[in-house]
């Protein structure tokens, strides 16, 4: 919308590419004055909830969904595959819902709304659900399966683990991370482990993201946790203490290279950006058997900068 405005847009398709490539009236907006939010942070904040709390009408009911205990978006970066591998029109946007022990598959066909398309039975119930191309990574209360969206055939992976915790998975950008007890897993889009070594918590996470060169986990009792991704480098790097955090997101900022997670409690909504530290200050907190991977994880990432930059080492 017009510079200044904090602008409430109803879509009923989905778009892509520049704001300028699909202009439309907005639904409400609320004059702001700035150009950032960081302008006048309380402001915003206050138009945001604003328009959050004029309420929305329901567009669509999926009747099959009801009790449902997990879901899935596809991301059209990153499920390509399996949009083409189902019928219907051509479409990026594919819902999965998990329904006692079965997935409901729907697929965006505009105006037509959400079409369901077919139905996966499962042995189990599912806790968490994420697309690995053209199939689906279940985590059910005793172990993980790789099914086939096209076939509806299910491969047993590994079981959950020991320590009672949700399963829980989430789509990187080059595979899966799977939670396993308090260690998080790579696997590649085949369900094969990507590496040898996961990156391990001081207790079973409750959800992850990835923000590269980290991993950020909400924890039960710590509440925040974060560690190097590398799998050289897999140390402790800060625990924020936010009280009553539900959900954590994370997006990447202007450029790519950068990330900034989200983490939601009931009350507030927190921000967390990667601030650059001085390289000796790092290494000092660095347990001794860690440094080694470390400091070539951290020379990789100084000749990919290259010189004039002190933000080699990124830490939140």
């Amino acid at each position: 919308g017009p510079c200044g405005l904090v602008s409430l847009f109803v879509l009923d398709r989905c778009v892509s590419g520049p704001a300028f490539a699909h202009t439309q009236q907005p639904d409400t907006a609320y004059y702001h004055g700035g150009t950032s939010p960081s302008e006048d942070t309380e402001a915003y904040l206050s138009i945001v909830h604003a328009l959050l709390e004029r309420g929305f009408p329901v567009r669509e009911t999926l009747a099959k969904t009801k009790g449902c205990t997990a879901f899935v978006l596809s991301d059209p970066n990153h499920c390509a595959a399996a949009a083409a591998a189902l019928p219907g029109p051509a479409s990026d946007i594919v819902l999965c819902a998990a329904v006692k022990r079965k997935v409901v598959l729907y697929r965006w066909e505009g105006a037509r709304g959400f079409v369901e398309l077919r139905e996966l039975a499962l042995a189990d119930a599912a806790r968490t659900m994420a697309w690995a191309d053209s199939s689906l990574l279940v985590g059910m209360k005793r172990e993980y399966v790789l099914v086939n969206v096209q076939t509806g055939s299910a491969t047993s992976l590994f079981p959950t683990g020991r320590m009672g915790a949700s399963p829980y998975a989430v789509r990187a950008e080059d595979g899966l991370l799977v939670a396993r007890d308090n260690v998080t897993v790579f696997l590649k889009l085949d369900g094969t482990a990507a590496r040898e070594h996961g990156v391990g918590w001081t207790e079973a996470p409750l959800c992850f993201v990835c923000a590269p060169p980290f991993l950020v986990a909400l924890l039960p009792k710590t509440s925040v946790e974060v560690r190097m991704s590398a799998p050289a480098a897999s140390s402790f790097a800060q625990v924020l203490h936010i009280n009553g955090a539900r959900a954590i997101s994370c997006k990447p900022l202007a450029g790519g290279r950068d990330y900034a997670c989200y983490v939601a409690t009931p009350t507030a909504l927190y921000r967390l950006v990667q601030t650059p530290l001085p390289l000796l200050i790092v290494l000092f907190g660095i347990p001794v058997g860690c440094i080694v991977g470390t400091l070539k994880v951290l020379l990789e990432r100084i000749e990919e900068i290259g010189k004039g930059e002190e933000d080699a080492y990124r830490n939140y």
